[in-house]
């Protein structure tokens, strides 16, 4: 029936130089499947399978493991139970356009040895069943189509690329990316859906244009330009580098939570970042907005900086003051204490001050 099913409580070894999973037509090549008691590799030489709509079904309690080779799918690969699957010395699976890899537990991908592997999604990678969390740790993740989060949380926990791809949450499902690693999100990277998104740890590079929908930066560092459209929450960790991080004017991006969020170089004294504002910026919480060598905070004609808050826009403590440029409409509102810009302030004569309490 197409499919390469590893039973439960056995332990997969793909051994082959190359496995295939096609959606292309028949071509009438064997179909392998393989049952094995627990702990014997089944190997596989060089089948191909190209049955219309081929599965691979991974349903064992016992992890499954594809040690140094390489495994290509343009069907569906089904993974059920609790095992997981293994990556060892090297082991790299290509999810190619059309291809679906299905999370359909709380099963995950995981390291298994030696050198690192990797996951090219050019399809789609979706948790579609599962409550609790997956988590793909100890590869490298690289995303150029669709990763979807139908039920439970899918974790990235380890270094993650995404060219241009797009991010599914749905209501109720989210997708976390944790862990002190390097992640990499090109222009046109999306974070969309219903559900929740959040980037917990690690260094985090943007690059270009981006949308985010119930995205949340809670820790860790953000480096390189990048323009917002669609909303952020900022609650925590540090945006470092020269360069420029802009609200586009159909951006929100919200400050929120008791921690400080900080804008600066990260290695020189002056230079330092800049969050320029074109659409709209919101402080909440009691958490100050820290500025450091250098950093401005500049808000442009037609743009609002809305304080909500009684905190303060501060100094790191590193380098040079900071800076607050406003050409736009600063409101004070919503609480009935006080709001301090406690960095060097420009008002040119475009902009405003409107203080509602």
């Amino acid at each position: 029936d197409g499919r390469y099913v590893a039973e439960s409580n056995d332990q997969l070894g793909i051994r082959a130089n190359e496995v295939r999973v096609d959606a292309a037509q028949d071509s009438g090549s064997a179909v392998a499947a393989a049952r094995a008691p627990d702990g014997v590799d089944v190997g596989v030489d060089e089948k191909r399978f190209e049955r219309r709509g081929a599965v691979i079904v991974v349903a064992g309690e016992v992890g499954e493991r594809a040690g140094g080779r390489a495994i290509e799918n343009s069907g569906l690969v089904a993974m059920d139970g609790t095992g997981g699957l293994l990556f060892g010395d090297g082991a790299s699976f290509n999810n190619q356009a059309g291809g679906n890899f299905d999370l359909r537990s709380d099963t995950g991908i995981s390291h298994a040895g030696g050198t690192k592997g990797s996951f090219a999604n050019s399809g789609t990678l979706r948790k579609s069943a599962g409550n609790g969390v997956s988590s793909i740790t100890g590869i490298h993740f690289t995303n150029n189509s669709t990763v979807w989060a139908q039920s439970g949380t899918l974790s990235f926990d380890d270094a993650v690329t995404n060219n241009g791809g797009t991010f599914q949450a749905s209501p109720g499902a989210s997708i976390s990316f944790n862990g002190n690693n390097a992640r990499a999100f090109g222009a046109n990277s999306r974070f969309v859906g219903g559900g929740a998104h959040a980037i917990n740890a690690g260094s985090n590079a943007f690059g270009g244009d981006f949308t985010a929908q119930n995205l949340t930066f809670s820790g860790g560092t953000l480096t390189g330009p990048a323009t917002l459209h669609g909303s952020l929450a900022w609650t925590g960790g540090d945006w470092i580098s020269g360069s420029t991080f802009t609200v586009a004017t159909d951006g929100v991006l919200t400050l929120d939570g008791p921690g400080a969020k900080r804008l600066y170089h990260g290695s020189a004294a002056s230079g330092g970042r800049v969050l320029a504002n074109e659409g709209t910026i919101i402080l909440k919480g009691t958490g100050q907005l820290q500025l450091g060598d250098g950093a401005q905070l500049t808000i442009a004609r037609n743009a609002t900086l809305d304080i909500r808050n009684d905190s303060t826009i501060g100094h790191t403590g590193s380098g040079n003051s900071g800076a607050v440029v406003n050409s736009g409409t600063i409101i004070k509102g919503t609480s009935n204490g006080t709001a301090t810009i406690a960095q060097p302030f420009t008002q040119t004569s475009d902009g405003k001050i409107v203080v509602n309490n």
